[in-house]
């Protein structure tokens, strides 16, 4: 609980993870693998009729997902809409002609970066920039300079911007208390290890910025920084798990330059962003 009490009202107000809780969310994990094996079935079947095709070779296979999964850290015994890396990190595997194998890339992408790098792939440049948040991570994935490309140009962005908006979730797995609540609206910004970006006051190391504000279905106004309930930092290569907040202890120069630029990340659209 002491871990949990600089954390937004939902999460600090967890209850504790009995064995009855923690036996259920045993189970949760389990049948998330069992589905995978269906899931497997299905990948193995598109390649193998690509391959029957003859055309495996010239085709893009791209294998990500929504988002994670809570089973029990936090004392979220289980869903997906809070601001946590096992909510919001997850894989990306892309196979195709000239991605070379092994290839890792430690640019920050996210889910809109797809749209764009699929018509990429598929040879359909002529659409407006201005119309797409995301960027196509074609060129990043093809790129041939350096073999480990852990460190993209400083063309490419630093940060991932997420954000939520309450819809009203109650417990589960025998908790009573409500997975998120009307303090559960929140707009983030996530710095990762590898980033090009070194931007003077908010440094080089990776963190997790969060700001949240009250509302229900959707009545949020994320411009209102100064009426913001709560703001939570974790600085992840020490924290990776983000359990200790230090908002309280960042200077004010710190707390305004994040609050505008989560500002400036939920004002801009198309090509605008960052």
């Amino acid at each position: 609980a002491a871990a949990r009490a600089r954390h937004h009202a939902t999460v600090a107000a967890m209850g504790t993870v009995t064995d009855e809780v923690a036996a259920c969310i045993d189970d949760d994990f389990a049948n998330r693998w069992r589905t995978l094996m269906s899931v497997d079935d299905v990948i193995a079947a598109l390649i193998g009729e690509t391959d029957a095709l003859g055309v495996a070779e010239r085709t893009f296979f791209l294998f990500s997902s929504d988002h994670g999964y809570s089973l029990g850290e936090l004392n979220l015994n289980w869903d997906k809409r809070n601001v946590y890396d096992f909510d919001t990190r997850i894989h990306l595997l892309v196979r195709g002609p000239g991605i070379a194998p092994g290839r890792a890339i430690a640019a920050p992408l996210t889910n809109v970066d797809l749209a764009p790098t699929i018509l990429d792939m598929a040879g359909i440049f002529d659409y407006d920039a201005g119309d797409v948040d995301g960027r196509s991570l074609l060129p990043l994935l093809l790129d041939d300079s350096d073999d480990d490309f852990m460190n993209p140009s400083s063309a490419w962005r630093a940060d991932v911007y997420i954000e939520y908006t309450y819809i009203g979730i109650d417990g589960y797995c025998g908790m009573a208390e409500a997975i998120e609540n009307p303090d559960s609206n929140f707009v983030a910004i996530r710095r990762v290890a590898g980033s090009a970006r070194r931007d003077g006051i908010m440094g080089e190391r990776p963190f997790l910025y969060a700001k949240f504000l009250n509302g229900t279905d959707g009545s949020v106004d994320f411009s209102l920084l100064d009426g913001s309930q709560h703001e939570e930092l974790f600085y992840t290569d020490d924290d990776p798990w983000q359990m200790h907040n230090v908002f309280a202890n960042a200077s004010a120069e710190l707390r305004a330059a994040l609050r505008a630029e989560v500002e400036r990340w939920w004002t801009c659209s198309g090509d605008a962003c960052p």
